[in-house]
């Protein structure tokens, strides 16, 4: 399911304006997008998250994964950098097209990007 969400300055909660449903997400990791277009994805296990950052990087999509400081599994230096950005800065650090997250994140961040 992919929603299209309408930025606006003081966003308290979101409204789905268009909504549509997939069966499959390869097709849109791999659709052909504008470079400076970002994009924001949501999966559940880290597994998922590694799987499909390596499919967006495969197609030249500078891409990267997050999930929670505490898991067992660490993230990398590059990780680290990029949710402190999009944490503090509210935007995608500039070498990030598409960030992929998991429920360590779904309440705790705050894109202002109108890019994304």
């Amino acid at each position: 399911m992919v929603n299209e969400v309408q930025y606006s300055q003081k966003i308290h909660a979101f409204e789905i304006f268009q909504k549509f449903e997939y069966g499959e997400i390869e097709p849109i990791l791999r659709a052909l997008v504008p470079e400076n277009r970002k994009r924001l994805f949501y999966f559940n296990t880290i597994n998922e998250l590694k799987q499909y950052k390596q499919i967006l990087l495969e197609c030249g999509r500078k891409a990267e994964a997050l999930w929670s400081v505490t898991n067992s599994e660490r993230m990398d230096s590059h990780q680290l950098t990029t949710r402190e950005i999009v944490l503090t800065e509210h935007r995608f650090p500039n070498d990030v097209q598409d960030l992929l997250i998991n429920s360590a994140y779904e309440t705790s961040i705050n894109i202002k990007d109108p890019l994304v």
